[in-house]
Order: structure tokens, then sequence, then C-alpha cells
């Protein structure tokens, strides 16, 4: 899966409810979609020169940690 599209549809067919909305579906998509943005800003973000090898790995540690703190609470129903 190398485009946001193949992610999209892998994503969507777990979770997207069949009996949801049109709205309800673009407003997931468009969700999704400015995640995936979000995420390549933070990439491009931390490319830059003014950004250490050793602070860009702490930002990726950190997103990391983010991302499975949230997994962990959407599991136990807190999100």
């Amino acid at each position: 899966m190398n485009t946001v599209q193949e992610q999209w549809n892998a994503f969507s067919k777990l979770v997207v409810p069949k009996d949801a909305s049109p709205y309800q579906k673009q407003e997931m998509r468009r969700s999704f979609y400015a995640g995936a943005e979000a995420m390549l800003r933070i990439q491009f973000a931390i490319t830059e020169p003014s950004i250490s090898e050793n602070a860009a790995v702490e930002i990726l540690e950190g997103l990391n940690q983010e991302l499975t703190l949230f997994a962990n609470e959407v599991k136990n129903g807190n999100a």
C-alpha cells in the first residue's frame, strides 16, 4: 500500500459503517486525508537542516508513543 488512497480504502473497510450517510463518509475521508497531510508535514519538517538527527528521532518516537496511546484508548473505549 503505497498511496493514501490505498490506505484509506483499507481503513474505510474496517471502520466506516455500512449504513453511514454520504456526509459521514465524506467527513471521515476528509479527516483521514487531513491526518495523512499532518504526518507528511511533520516528515518534511524533521528533514530541515535546523533539526538534528537526534531531534528528528525524538519527534518520531514521540509520535509513535502518542499514536500507541491513542490506539489503546480506542481499544478501551475511551477515545
